[in-house]
Formats: structure tokens, C-alpha cells, sequence
């Protein structure tokens, strides 16, 4: 029933379809393939509510999803964008890990936009990349102060999270 509703329904119905259904349902056959038709929508909250797909188990080895997410990852859609790198980088796969990869570091080195930087340092911290913590704390004497508290705070969960001592006491030397 809520195929065929979000299917006869404008594209925020859809959006909102998906939206409610959440994680919990994305692996379902027909909630999978409602998300997949979205991310073709020319509706971008539409586009933004399915790549959710980014969170369903095994996304980053889904080759129907990653072809998808790659169609979608040229576009100028920050937050589709966003969610959908971390799911492209750990594929591991040269074709959906480069063009991933490239956009981030797009933003991570763009001096003109903190506001880029800052999303480029969030988005990173969301792919678990093992070289995360040496960028992390490169940031950490950014120009920009929100640059700087984003790199803190990330630095900060990473010590918090990490069993490694070595790691530990680099990142607090850091953030001293």
C-alpha cells in the first residue's frame, strides 16, 4: 500500500514514506526499491530521504546502491552528498571510493569556506578512514574557529572511542 501511495504521490509524500519507515525497514524489498526509485526523483527531499540507503546493512557492498549514489555524488547537493561518502569510501572500490574522495577533500581544503571545511571534518569522521586522526589534528590550528571546534570536538570523540594509548595521548597533546 505505501509502494503504491508514494509511486501515485508528489515526491515530498515519497520523502515522508521514507522518512517514516526509517532504517528499521530499508532492507525490505519494497522500501529498498521505493528509496532507489527516489534517488532518480528530481525532487531533492525526495533524494535527501532515500539516501538513507546509506545506512542500510551492507550498503557500502551493494552494487545497485553504489552505482546509484555515484550518479548522485557530481551534484551540488551538500547534503545528499554528505551522507552518501562515507557509504562510497568504504566500498573500497576505486570507482565509487575516488569521486568520493575527491569532493571531500573539495571541501576539506577549500581556505576560502570554513563552513566547507567543517563539513569535510564531520563527513571524514563518519568514514572511520584509518589516516583520520593525523588530518584531525592538522585542523585542530585551523584559522577559522569553527573549523578549530569541529576538529576539537572530533579529536575529542575519537581519544574518548580509541583503545589505542599511543592515539589517546596524541589527540589530547592536541587539543592542549
Amino acid at each position: 500500500f505505501l509502494q503504491e501511495l508514494a509511486a501515485e504521490r508528489s515526491p515530498s509524500v515519497r520523502a515522508s514514506i521514507i522518512q517514516m519507515l526509517g532504517s528499521d525497514w530499508i532492507s525490505q524489498r519494497d522500501v529498498r526499491r521505493m528509496c532507489l526509485d527516489a534517488l532518480d526523483d528530481d525532487d531533492e527531499v525526495a533524494q535527501q530521504a532515500a539516501a538513507a540507503l546509506a545506512n542500510s546493512p551492507n550498503a557500502a557492498h551493494d552494487r545497485t546502491i553504489l552505482k546509484a549514489f555515484l550518479a548522485l555524488i557530481e551534484r551540488p547537493d551538500e547534503a545528499i552528498q554528505s551522507t552518501i561518502i562515507p557509504t562510497l569510501i568504504a566500498s573500497g572500490d576505486a570507482r565509487y571510493r575516488a569521486p568520493a574522495e575527491h569532493v571531500l577533500s573539495d571541501w576539506s581544503a577549500d581556505e576560502g569556506n570554513s563552513r566547507h571545511r567543517a563539513l569535510g571534518l564531520r563527513v571524514l569522521a563518519r568514514t572511520g578512514d584509518e589516516h583520520l586522526a593525523s588530518t584531525l589534528m592538522g585542523y585542530a590550528h585551523d584559522p577559522a574557529p569553527e573549523v578549530r571546534r569541529q576538529a576539537a570536538e572530533l579529536i575529542g570523540s575519537l581519544v574518548a572511542q580509541t583503545p589505542q594509548a599511543a592515539l589517546q595521548r596524541l589527540g589530547l597533546e592536541t587539543l592542549r
